[in-house]
């Protein structure tokens, strides 16, 4: 199982709908070629961490680098691991940005505790959760 993380910056006119198209496309794509992994979507940035077969992840990767929607993508992690970290997940996507404030601040709570509590059984989910923690604490 290969997995990677990167951290990108959405284009500032990026619209729901151009978030609806890279979310259909992504789990169309990852359903054919077994691929898993999270999506979040945040103060306009996304961390997306992606695991499957080494050649279609490499191949998946590449595209997203060519992507108009996002820019300043940074590979920040990349690693061969025996599980997936987010299973049967095609796709699984978090936009804080459209959630109401009490909702937003109770995922972003639960979500950092859970990033605390998690076991860090790979060096890429010890990234992965940094990142996140980063992401949500950051305006």
């Amino acid at each position: 199982m290969y997995q990677i993380i990167y951290l990108s910056k959405a284009n500032s006119n990026l619209t729901q709908e151009d978030i609806d198209n890279i979310l259909q496309t992504a789990r169309e794509f990852n359903a054919t070629k077994q691929i898993s992994g999270c999506l979040i979507y945040h103060n306009h940035y996304f961390l997306q961490m992606l695991e499957g077969n080494i050649d279609d992840i490499s191949e998946l990767y590449k595209n997203i680098t060519k992507d108009p929607r996002h820019s300043d993508i940074k590979l920040l992690f990349e690693s061969t691991k025996f599980d997936r970290s987010f299973g049967e997940w095609k796709m699984g996507f978090v936009d804080l940005n459209c959630q109401d404030d009490i909702e937003q601040k109770m995922f972003v709570d639960n979500l950092l505790t859970f990033a605390e509590i998690t076991p860090k059984f790979t060096k890429s989910m010890d990234i992965f959760w940094d990142e996140v923690k980063n992401l949500l604490t950051t305006k």
